[in-house]
């Protein structure tokens, strides 16, 4: 479980620092940003608890499921599981279009290339993503964000504490 939870919170810490790092700009007071990050961090902690319950409550279940929280809101009827996708769906969205809103930021100043273009790049890409498969998306793609995002943690930590000397 340990491992695992490494795996999953530095898969999360990618995604999330190519958003932070395209908003650095956009942010002017500190004070305020890091208000709305203990706010959204503990808002996704206690989502994060509030899906633990479910899933100890239906572990046999859960663990047989590609989706194991859908799999579960299918036992208290289809309004449940519509509710559930469409909360699935909007979180997928967001994050697409938050990670999509970095990439283009990124790709156009460092490339000098249009957004559209990039837009259009990223759109086919994902087409192409697409057709992989979930499972086989999580299985060979998660692994690898998350060495990526150990290794960002890692960085990240260590320029602070070089920082924080030279102050």
């Amino acid at each position: 479980w340990l491992i695992s939870a490494l795996i999953y919170s530095s898969y999360n810490i990618v995604t999330s620092i190519s958003v932070l790092v395209a908003m650095s700009a956009m942010i002017k007071d500190r004070a305020a940003a890091a208000k709305a990050g203990i706010i959204s961090g503990g808002a996704m902690t206690l989502l994060g608890l509030a899906m633990i319950y479910p899933l100890l409550l239906h572990f046999t279940q859960a663990r047989q499921s590609e989706i194991p929280l859908l799999a579960i809101a299918s036992n208290f009827g289809n309004v449940s599981q519509y509710m559930y996708m469409l909360v699935l769906i909007g979180a997928i969205f967001s994050t697409a279009l938050s990670n999509g809103f970095a990439v283009v930021s990124w790709a156009t100043e460092r490339f000098k290339s249009s957004p559209l273009t990039v837009k259009l790049l990223l759109a086919v890409g994902g087409f192409f993503a697409a057709n992989v498969g979930f499972s086989t998306m999580v299985a060979e793609i998660y692994p690898l964000f998350s060495v990526i995002g150990l290794a960002e943690t890692m960085l990240i930590l260590i320029a602070w504490i070089k920082l924080r000397k030279k102050a």
